[in-house]
C-alpha cells in the first residue's frame, strides 16, 4: 500500500504449502486506509498521538470492530 512500512513481511516457507506467515504492517502514513475486511495472517498497526485520536478513528466505521490497545 502506498506509504506503508513492513515491521514483518509475510513469507511463504514452503513453495508447495498453502501456508503464510503473518506480517505486520505499519499504516499509519496511509491517508486513505481502506475500510475493509483482510483475509490472511495480516495486522496493521496505526500509532496515534492520543488515546481519544485512536478511539475517534475506531468509531468512524460502519462495522463492528476489535481492536487490542498497548
Amino acid at each position: 500500500a502506498n506509504g506503508a512500512v513492513a515491521l514483518l513481511e509475510m513469507t511463504q516457507p514452503q513453495a508447495q504449502a498453502a501456508l503464510l506467515t503473518p506480517g505486520i504492517l505499519d499504516v499509519t502514513a496511509v491517508a486513505d486506509r481502506p475500510d475493509e475486511e483482510l483475509f490472511g495472517p495480516l495486522l496493521q498497526v496505526i500509532r496515534y498521538a492520543d488515546f481519544e485520536a485512536a478511539i475517534a478513528e475506531a468509531n468512524d466505521t460502519d462495522f463492528g470492530l476489535a481492536a487490542g490497545l498497548l
